[in-house]
């Protein structure tokens, strides 16, 4: 029987407060399971600075930085103007892989038209420096991919 390839998850929340005390036994689970990698989206500005330091001491995690439709909050503006100079001056090491997670999202009192902003404002933050989004959509596909077609971010290396 051909054996299991080493295994990546790309879409993993290992950050939340509440993993903390018991993030050695997840992760040795997940080793234990064949996970070798693992990626770790951000969902505000509250915890990149604990994702980035996460990451610089955990083989095999990386990490994206952006701002999810739900955590939003009344001004994203200096959580958008931190993320720029994250990218621009590649704060953290290792530095971020990709943007995210950012999108929209139809089913939350947050107007679309804010959401569609913040999400504009990292997508031109992605194309500017050639990374992937990692992307959050509900009820929301026809205005996501309007809006993929018109930025083009970098696929994936």
């Amino acid at each position: 029987m051909p054996s299991i390839p080493p295994l990546i998850d790309t879409h993993v929340h290992l950050d939340l407060p509440e993993l903390a005390h018991q993030l050695p036994a997840v992760l040795a689970r997940s080793r234990a399971a064949g996970v070798t990698r693992w990626l770790v989206p951000a969902v505000d500005g509250n915890h990149w600075a604990g994702l980035v330091a996460l990451a610089a001491r955990t083989p095999g995690l990386y990490y994206a930085l952006g701002l999810h439709p739900w955590s939003l909050g009344a001004s994203p503006t200096a959580p958008l103007a931190e993320l720029a100079h994250r990218l621009a001056s590649r704060t953290g090491a290792p530095p971020p892989v990709a943007i995210g997670e950012c999108g929209l999202d139809g089913l939350i009192d947050t107007p679309l038209a804010d959401q569609q902003w913040v999400l504009e404002a990292q997508l031109h933050l992605a194309c500017d420096h050639e990374l992937p989004l990692i992307l959050h959509s509900r009820k929301t596909h026809s205005q996501l991919l309007g809006l993929l077609r018109r930025y083009r971010p970098a696929p994936a290396a």
